[in-house]
């Protein structure tokens, strides 16, 4: 098990943490499928503008010590600058995996 960090690039530019929050699971994670949103009856909405959307994982055994991290009831977290210098020095000091995916929303 871990802790998993899901952030999204939006083709707006806006950056989102959407695990955790209300769309996710609850840490810790054991490793398997993630389908996000975890309610399936209410799928995300793809909307303008098009272009590519980024997704990055962050995984660590250890709990991130980030007191901004969204709660599990929380809306996901649009991230500012001090966010993501936060993130990357959590990363640079922590054994993490990441992954990151591009994709391009067309319509």
């Amino acid at each position: 098990s871990g802790y998993l960090i899901v952030i999204e690039k939006f083709a707006s530019g806006e950056i989102y943490c959407i695990a955790p929050s209300f769309l996710s699971p609850t840490f810790p994670l054991s490793w398997g499928t993630l389908i996000l949103p975890k309610d399936k009856d209410d799928p995300f909405v793809v909307q303008p503008p098009i272009g590519y959307e980024e997704i990055i994982t962050i995984f660590s055994q250890e709990e991130p010590q980030l007191d901004w991290l969204p709660q599990p009831e929380d809306e996901p977290l649009e991230l500012q600058t001090e966010h993501l210098a936060s993130l990357l020095n959590h990363v640079n000091k922590n054994n993490c995996q990441l992954m990151r995916y591009k994709y391009l929303i067309t319509a």
